[in-house]
């Protein structure tokens, strides 16, 4: 679910408001806030060449390589019955292995500290 790891489905965004009813996705976050600090991004590179952002709490291991990647698929299947776009890359595809583990806040602030300096040469 969105906000939450993927392997625990521990709250690792601060959630700001929920989907409705009658919207098939009710009770799932709508808007995010924060990360909360114990928030990860890790970026794994896939057997197609592709790569692959998922978030993570700091308590998981995140080389369960096998179950990530089932989880991920049962996602995908879900997310295409109910409308949203198939990320098809993702279907029977395998982890070649972690690019990057990197602290969610940590991953904003370089994006802020980068939009500034950019307003700066312009």
């Amino acid at each position: 679910m969105a906000g939450c790891c993927t392997l625990c489905d521990r709250e690792v965004f601060d959630v700001l408001s929920h989907f409705m009813e009658p919207d098939p996705r009710a009770g799932q976050p709508k808007a995010l806030g924060e990360p909360f600090e114990c928030a990860r991004r890790v970026t794994y590179q896939l057997d197609n060449g592709s790569i692959m952002e998922i978030t993570f709490c700091d308590s998981c291991d995140v080389k369960q390589f096998e179950k990530i990647m089932a989880i991920c698929t049962a996602a995908t299947i879900a997310a295409s019955k109910v409308g949203s776009p198939v990320q098809a890359y993702i279907v029977e595809r395998y982890i070649l292995g972690i690019l990057y583990n990197l602290s969610w806040r940590e991953i904003i602030a370089e994006e802020v500290r980068r939009a500034a300096e950019l307003r700066m040469l312009a």
